[in-house]
């Protein structure tokens, strides 16, 4: 009857007594804010699509300055504000209690009323902002910040809130609008409910209202107290997970089991089973009952940077184009972590790699990454796939550009187009490293160690305990202790990059006057290791069993044998070595061994020697003191 005393609503005649509307649709009641609904799914299907955009919270943040004023304006029965065409009517009936009726404003259940009362509200919010309050407008509902319209005006921050609601209240009445005084908010203040979400001026972050953390929390511990659970229930405890991605990002993320799940039980109306990952993830959630943290809305700076990233199975590469100039970088995939995983998990790790490798220089700013893998930019996009080990690097990655203040947007590059393919296929002699083995000799040997002055992230040696030593690398890597030029040596705190220390560049300036003093020409020490040698040695005894070698030959094939297993012992330089005299060179009792006596070289002098001892040894691979004597016999005889 209260529709019927506005105005919204006429009575036409008693049914059976008069012309009928052209269309009678049923009533229906929505449930959650109870309103009468007219049924106009029949009519709506001839009514043209009208795409429109909204102002949602997202575009809070661009009107509402640090500790600014809020306030917010609501119509009162918004659609009765817009009236149908007389010719238009007829399609709107209903039939109640033995009457025809038809609507005389835009009803509730039209496709097209949102549309028309926004873009007319929309006449009158403009028409504000050109008056200096930069409002936001959502159907009928209004977000009132401070009067924002003269830059020199330093008046007080509450007066000039008001000043803002003053225009946008006088524009609406005189427009003829009716506002819904028990939920307007006309006294500013800092924080504000719009839209479901409070805003905060001071915090500059949304915060979820504690009754939807009450609601919340009743319908999660309802779901973890049983082991099964009802599509619907599942259904909207994801809905509310989603409606909090504002204040809590990251929220699809953590929703893809339930998600998941959602999507089996489609399939079947069987209630659906909670397992492990589904009670783990639902699990989670629970930290929102005493968190009291929040998100600060991300400031606008227009600091970019662009990067590239790649992996193939064996490697993952980077290119980087950051304040105008290129950096190229990599590594290998370290063997038992991510080296297994399928190409496009791997990419998602190459892209988390890249974003350390170089967090310093990203720090509040917006990045835009190129990838050749659509599955990781269709993920990212979506905050999630129906990989769970994808998802898995995905949440790393949030959590990077949460720590840092970053902007992530990833986008799809062709591979062929793609900077970083090269640097992901580059192979390198010097990404060589030693086996455990003989690195727990040298460790042995001559450590402990506790610094890698030439590694890789993938490479780099093991202390003691299986921790990577600390080290340096030739371009960025997400553990290195630094990497760049112009890297520093503290004599004050022993930190920094020792390859910097004035005391080793003085040193090696020193050892290179030297050099040239004498016309020594620098040489880069080759190391031999025993299995090294062994294949050396074996294909030596190989050449010895042809027998068309000549006497001279087999010479030549057993002095170079004894050689290199003399060279292996003696720890010195090769080329010393061969200045041995004889009157050096002594047996041991019982013809067990030799001993050398090595006193002429570019190291010895001076009264220096090098003496070392070489005994008989059980394989015959490594057999020294039979070759010495054979080189010795052959020698006599070919003379």
């Amino acid at each position: 009857m209260s529709r019927i005393a506005n105005g919204s609503i006429s009575v036409v005649g008693k049914v059976g007594q008069c012309q009928p509307p052209y269309l009678v649709m049923p009533i229906t009641i929505e449930p959650s804010k109870p309103r009468m609904c007219h049924d106009e799914r029949f009519l709506n299907l001839w009514i043209k699509d009208h795409p429109f955009t909204l102002d949602t919270l997202k575009d809070v943040p661009r009107v509402i300055s640090e500790n600014s004023y809020l306030s917010s304006l609501d119509d009162k029965s918004g659609y009765d504000h817009i009236l149908l065409h007389p010719h238009s009517k007829m399609y709107f009936g209903l039939q109640f209690g033995g009457w025809f009726m038809v609507y005389n404003s835009i009803p509730f259940g039209f496709k097209a009323s949102a549309f028309i009362y926004h873009t007319t509200g929309l006449v009158a919010m403009s028409y504000c902002r050109s008056l200096g309050v930069p409002g936001l407008l959502y159907i009928d509902d209004r977000l009132v910040p401070e009067w924002k319209g003269d830059s020199t005006d330093k008046a007080d921050p509450y007066y000039l809130a008001l000043k803002g609601l003053y225009i946008v209240c006088q524009v609406l009445v005189r427009l003829g609008y009716f506002l819904n005084l028990t939920k307007c908010v006309l006294t500013p203040t800092k924080c504000l409910k719009f839209l479901g979400m409070l805003c905060d001026s001071r915090k500059m972050a949304f915060i979820l209202p504690q009754e939807k953390k009450i609601s919340f929390s009743e319908l999660k511990e309802k779901i973890l107290a049983n082991d099964e659970v009802a599509l619907k229930t599942l259904q909207r405890f994801a809905g509310k997970c989603i409606s909090f991605v504002l204040a809590i990002p990251g929220s699809r993320l953590y929703s893809r089991e339930v998600n998941r799940a959602v999507g089996i039980a489609f399939k079947n109306s069987r209630p659906i089973k909670i397992y492990n990952e589904l009670r783990a993830e639902i699990s989670m959630w629970r930290f929102l009952d005493n968190w009291t943290g929040c998100a600060p809305w991300r400031d606008e700076k227009h600091l970019q940077v662009v990067l590239a990233s790649d992996a193939t199975p064996y490697k993952w590469g980077s290119f980087l184009v950051h304040q105008g100039k290129t950096k190229e970088f990599g590594d290998f995939w370290i063997q038992g972590q991510n080296s297994e995983e399928a190409i496009h998990v791997k990419e998602a790790f190459a892209l988390l790699n890249t974003l350390k490798s170089v967090q310093s220089q990203l720090m509040d700013h917006r990045v835009d990454a190129f990838c050749d893998n659509m599955a990781v930019v269709k993920a990212w996009e979506n905050q999630g796939g129906r990989d769970p080990s994808l998802n898995a690097v995905l949440k790393d990655i949030f959590y990077f550009t949460h720590e840092f203040n970053i902007s992530l947007h990833v986008h799809f590059i062709a591979s062929a187009d793609n900077p970083a393919d090269k640097e992901s296929r580059r192979m390198s002699k010097a990404d060589a490293k030693l086996s455990d083995e003989y690195w727990r000799f040298v460790e042995d040997k001559f450590g402990p160690h506790s610094i890698d002055l030439m590694a890789l992230d993938s490479n780099v040696m093991l202390d003691s305990n299986g921790q990577p030593l600390k080290h340096f690398t030739p371009f960025p890597c997400k553990s290195s202790s630094g990497w760049k030029k112009g890297d520093k040596w503290y004599d004050a705190t022993s930190g920094g990059n020792p390859a910097c220390s004035l005391e080793v560049k003085n040193y090696l300036k020193a050892i290179q006057l030297e050099q040239a003093k004498s016309h020594v020409q620098q040489k880069q020490a080759k190391p031999l290791f025993l299995g090294k040698l062994k294949s050396v040695c074996e294909y030596l005894d190989a050449r010895l069993q042809n027998p068309s070698l000549s006497l001279a030959e087999k010479y030549v094939v057993l002095r170079d044998q004894a050689f290199f297993k003399l060279q292996y012992f003696s720890g010195d330089r090769a080329n010393d070595l061969g200045l041995v005299l004889i009157q050096e060179v002594k047996r041991f009792q019982g013809s067990s061994g030799i001993i050398f006596s090595h006193t002429v070289g570019k190291t010895l002098g001076n009264g220096k020697v090098n003496e070392f001892s070489v005994l008989r040894m059980e394989d015959n691979s490594y057999q020294r003191y039979q070759d010495y004597n054979l080189v010795r016999q052959t020698r006599v005889s070919s003379t």
